[in-house]
């Protein structure tokens, strides 16, 4: 009887760390960034970029929108939706991973056939993979 109950505490304290030390990869970070970027979800969006990448971004949103002061949520949520209207599909083509930072490799395939290649540097804070663009 007190190896069953090791047993089940050992099996329950094992599981615990699984959860733990689990969650979202440099993978999923990127396949969230993209859904949020085609989907217009500014707040997955947020979630998954860093302030610096926000500041890039949302410049090359201003410039792509013009027509638009992007002040809102609403409007840069249409104008991410406009922005990548044209991609049909993603590829995440590598993923390397190590200390902390990750670098992801993204394969964009648009609608007239266009194929352009995307390299990510992601950083982790104390929950989320974030992409980071620096320059």
């Amino acid at each position: 009887m007190k190896n069953i109950v090791k047993n089940s505490v050992f099996a329950f304290a094992l599981s615990l760390v699984i959860v733990a030390c689990g969650g979202e990869s440099p993978k999923d970070a990127t396949t969230n960034f993209y859904e949020a970027l085609k989907k217009g979800d500014v707040a997955t969006y947020h979630k998954y970029t860093t302030p610096t990448t926000q500041s890039l971004m949302n410049l090359s949103f201003a410039m792509m929108c013009f027509d638009k002061d992007l002040k809102n949520e609403k409007e840069l949520s249409d104008c991410m939706k406009r922005s990548f209207e044209n991609l049909k599909e993603y590829k995440i083509t590598n993923v390397e991973e190590n200390d902390g930072k990750a670098l992801v490799n993204v394969e964009e395939i648009h609608k007239d056939g266009n194929i352009k290649k995307a390299n990510f540097d992601l950083i982790k804070d104390e929950k989320n993979w974030k992409i980071n663009i620096k320059k």
